[in-house]
């Protein structure tokens, strides 16, 4: 009996050699830190057309949301990027009191709740310096419901 190795992972392009490392899901370098500053919810800014092409979806997803630019959370098709049952993981950072703190966990929430999605959990990490907030949120891209009778 012979064994072979398949390999599952679609191969991806190699960055250019001007690019730092990145982890390969990544579609691109991050922008300059001298890019024009982008604008809570403004359409058409971050280009998803990538998820067109895409042969599979993700399994587990991690993004981070600062209290300084959150809209564009509301620009990203969550729900298209997971695979059935993937988890998206949302990390907030906020500086300053528990209002602007839940604002952001609100804000994030309601976007991956009108995305579909189902929150299994929030946890309180713990921040440095002081007077910061810090939640990581989890969600869950539920199961396709059957249509017949339970038995």
């Amino acid at each position: 009996m012979e064994l072979r190795e398949v390999n599952t992972v679609p191969s991806t392009p190699p960055l250019p050699r001007s690019a730092p490392d990145l982890p390969r899901s990544v579609p691109g370098p991050p922008p300059s830190p001298h890019s024009p500053k982008v604008e809570p919810h403004q359409t058409g800014v971050i280009d998803t057309e990538f998820l067109k092409i895409a042969p599979e979806r993700f399994n587990t997803v991690i993004a981070y949301v600062d209290e300084d630019r959150p809209g564009w959370i509301a620009d990203i098709p969550w729900g298209e990027l997971l695979d059935v049952a993937g988890l998206l993981v949302f990390i907030t950072h906020c500086r300053g009191d528990d209002l602007g703190a839940r604002n952001l966990r609100e804000g994030v929430t309601d976007t991956a709740r009108d995305a579909g999605l189902t929150q299994l959990d929030r946890i309180a990490l713990f921040a440095v310096p002081p007077r910061t907030h810090a939640d990581l949120l989890v969600f869950l891209r539920p199961l396709p419901s059957t249509k017949g009778r339970l038995r």
